[in-house]
């Protein structure tokens, strides 16, 4: 693994792990402003992903970028308990939404 790919692991997982300990804590809040905050943050997990060029075939408009994009973009919409569904909901289609997104940017 090369230095920037370190990097964008890092960084993927550092966002991740610092989104779910606020939400965890509930230094968040609740509302509008922790449902943008947790949006970015599954945005920027992909995107640090995406930078840093790993895995390239979740990005080069393959079927298994359209499918890990499609399903979390599915997996945000599933019913649970309201605690779970207010964090899950905005990370997975914020994460869903940008794979699909650069995928079909490939295509482009």
């Amino acid at each position: 693994m090369s230095t920037p790919e370190f990097w964008g692991v890092a960084l993927s997982f550092l966002t991740l792990i610092i989104v779910t300990l606020l939400a965890q804590f509930k230094w968040l809040g609740s509302g509008m402003i922790k449902t943008f905050v947790v949006f970015i943050a599954g945005i920027g997990v992909i995107a640090w992903l995406w930078v840093a060029g790993i895995p390239p075939a979740w990005f080069a408009g393959t079927k298994a970028g359209f499918s890990l994009g499609g399903t979390f973009t599915i997996t945000s919409f599933l019913p649970g308990k309201e605690e779970e569904r207010s964090f899950r909901f905005p990370l997975f289609l914020g994460m869903g939404l940008t794979l699909l997104v650069f995928n079909f940017l490939a295509h482009v």
